[in-house]
């Protein structure tokens, strides 16, 4: 029997970010993971700009209940390279509606499994990177 998650906020698999660096080099992630994250405390990092705080590359694993306001984001930032780590949903169709310039997408093959669980997802997860380099390129990733 399945049981899911208590939070939609999970940390990315070393794997996956090994490889991230291995692509793209050092990056910044302005939505990492904590467990105890104080919103009067802590800087959201949807309220700063990440061109100010990165050179080339942002790394964005959302919490799946804010998905839509993070990959918005990269509306923002057309001269960075963002990827998104995302659950492959049939609601992934409408951040796309809402995206200006192309898109590259890895799907990533198997289902990966999340730090503290002890199962791989239920379900699929893609990387979704916008960027000046991206020209709407689908590849599959097997890690």
């Amino acid at each position: 029997m399945y049981t899911p998650s208590s939070t939609d906020s999970v940390a990315t698999p070393t794997s996956l970010l090994n490889f991230l660096k291995d692509t793209y080099g050092e990056f910044y992630d302005p939505c990492k993971f904590n467990p105890n994250f104080d919103r009067a405390t802590d800087i959201d990092g949807l309220s700063v700009n990440w061109g100010n705080l990165c050179k080339d590359f942002v790394f964005v694993n959302p919490p799946y209940s804010r998905t839509m306001k993070w990959v918005l984001k990269s509306n923002e930032h057309p001269d960075i390279t963002i990827v998104y780590l995302l659950k492959n949903s049939t609601l992934g169709s409408a951040y796309y509606n809402n995206l200006r310039g192309p898109s590259n997408m890895i799907f990533l093959n198997p289902h990966i499994k999340f730090p503290g669980y002890n199962k791989k997802a239920r379900f699929s997860s893609f990387l979704l990177i916008r960027g000046p380099t991206c020209a709407n390129v689908f590849k599959f990733l097997k890690l």
